[in-house]
Order: structure tokens, then sequence, then C-alpha cells
């Protein structure tokens, strides 16, 4: 198994996790009737989620973002960028019809998550996570539910 930043990697039950979740995102989206969606993923890692997206929606337009790069980012199709939560907030002026956080956001207290919760009020229209009260619609990784959010 690769380490990265002394992170062990994920094996194939990982990808398969990350594969199921976004097959699973898919199906919630469609559920909204959109069918070219604008989707934003914060805190992406190797960004398997947001590509299993794209593959199931091809007419989707996806924006994997995290913190820092992954090599894995090589072989994806979807755009990716490397930027924070605050990057997000000062310079992305776009609206996402869903903005997807899973995992992190659970964690995630103070000033930064209310500031990121406030952007999304007037950039988005869906939020897909956990920890949150919604609809759900799967489970993330630690085995807590994934939620889609009307904002």
């Amino acid at each position: 198994m690769k380490r990265l930043w002394g992170i062990e990697q994920p094996g194939d039950a990982d990808v398969a996790l990350d594969i199921s979740r976004g097959s699973e995102i898919v199906e919630a989206i469609k559920t909204t009737g959109i069918t070219a969606p604008r989707i934003l993923e914060v805190a992406c890692g190797s960004g398997r989620v947001s590509q299993r997206i794209k593959d199931l929606m091809p007419k989707a337009e996806v924006l994997a973002t995290d913190i820092c790069s992954y090599p894995e980012w090589d072989d994806l199709t979807i755009e990716t960028k490397q930027m924070s939560t605050q990057d997000i907030l000062d310079s992305d002026k776009r609206y996402y019809d869903f903005v997807v956080f899973l995992n992190s956001y659970r964690a995630w207290s103070g000033p930064d998550k209310e500031a990121f919760d406030e952007w999304m009020k007037t950039h988005a229209l869906y939020f897909i996570s956990s920890g949150i009260d919604g609809e759900r619609i799967g489970m993330d990784a630690k085995e807590n539910p994934m939620i889609m959010k009307h904002i």
C-alpha cells in the first residue's frame, strides 16, 4: 500500500466505496431533475467520488478541490484545483447546483464553517454531506449517513 504524507493510501475496498458513494450521489441528483448540474466537491482527496459523478453524468460540470493536490488527479478527466475553503470563499464567485463536502464537514466547527455555510446560501442550491439534517442518500466513509439538503 502506498503512503502519502505518512497516511496509508486507499486499497481496493476504499476505491469501491468511493465509486459507490459517487453512484449514490448521482442517484440523489437525478431526483432533483437537474440533468447537467454544476458540482463543486470540497476536500475531494483523490477525486474518485467526483470522477464517478462525471462518469455517470457526462453533462455535469465538476470541480474537485482540496487543500493539497494528489498524484491521482493526473488520471482524472474532471477539473481539479488545489484550494482551501478560504480560497473558495474569497475567489469562487460561481454558482453550483450541488456542493459536495463529505467527511471533513462533519468535524468542522467555528467561524470558518459558519462563513462557508453563509457562502453556500448564495452559491449553491443543494448541499451533500454527512452530519447534517436532510434527505438520507447513503453512507460516508466513516459509516455516517450521507445527506442531501436543499439550501
